[in-house]
């Protein structure tokens, strides 16, 4: 019976209000020293969501520009593109504003990394994945009570689940 590979996670980023965890399943008979510890990053301003490309080399983070909101204020939401592994921050865009509560805040990269997708309560944005360029605005036809919350893209083409409630 061949035992299971070793795994061991450290702690990669702390990001507003998550932390993201690396988790390193090293090949059999490598020496867990060899790996280099991580440093702590902090992007010290809010997080809504984040995605890794699928190159894994960049990170999207959508952000708020309230540090503790509250019901009924208005709050602005961006969107960043960051070589994380370099804790630096490439582009970043405005993505709209949204009422506190409303807000959706996701944002995922297309399979190819060519786009990504977020969203504010009411609107599909889709964006160039390296230079945040605005491609596309979509509203779709959504009852009046009902907001964007989620979304998840296919992993193997330009397409998207949207989901409202």
């Amino acid at each position: 019976m061949v035992p299971p590979p070793l795994s061991f996670g450290i702690r990669l980023c702390v990001c507003g209000m998550f932390t993201i965890f690396l988790i390193v399943s090293p090949p059999r008979g490598s020496v867990l020293a060899q790996v280099p510890a991580a440093s702590r990053w902090e992007l010290g301003i809010p997080i809504l969501d984040a995605d890794l490309s699928p190159d894994d080399r960049l990170l999207a983070v959508t952000t708020t520009s309230l540090e503790h909101p509250k019901s009924g204020q208005i709050a602005d939401e961006s969107l960043s593109i960051w070589d994380y592994r370099e804790q630096r921050k490439i582009v970043e865009t405005r993505v709209g504003t949204y009422p506190v509560g409303a807000q959706p805040g996701t944002v995922r990269f297309t399979s190819d990394g060519a786009l990504l997708v977020t969203a504010d309560a009411h609107s599909i944005h889709v964006f160039d994945g390296t230079t945040l360029k605005l491609l596309r605005e979509i509203q779709p036809p959504l009852a009046d009570r009902f907001v964007i919350r989620e979304i998840e893209s296919s992993p193997v083409s330009h397409v998207a689940i949207v989901s409202a409630r």
